[in-house]
């Protein structure tokens, strides 16, 4: 008999696990944290942004960075950008 979770997970992965039933591996999101260093000295600002595309380009990618820092104190400079992916796997 199969179990609600069993397939649920196999209209995700269709992949089984090591007891012969069902894991799920479910898609959480993307994030991106523009590093942004004032020029003033103080502490590194992060600037995040939730619910990102999947596979964003690098290019977007660094041009967002590049946006945010010119909207940052005059002088700021752009440390870097921080893409996470987020991903859930159960059984």
């Amino acid at each position: 008999m199969c179990s609600y979770h069993t397939f649920r997970y196999s209209l995700f992965t269709g992949r089984e696990n090591e007891f012969g039933g069902k894991t799920m591996k479910q898609k959480m999101g993307n994030k991106l944290q523009v590093q942004i260093e004032p020029a003033n000295g103080e502490k590194l600002q992060n600037v995040n942004f939730q619910n990102v595309i999947d596979a964003p380009e690098e290019d977007a990618i660094l041009e967002l960075g590049e946006i945010m820092t010119a909207l940052a104190i005059e002088g700021s400079s752009l440390k870097g950008v921080v893409l996470t992916t987020q991903t859930r796997y159960t059984k």
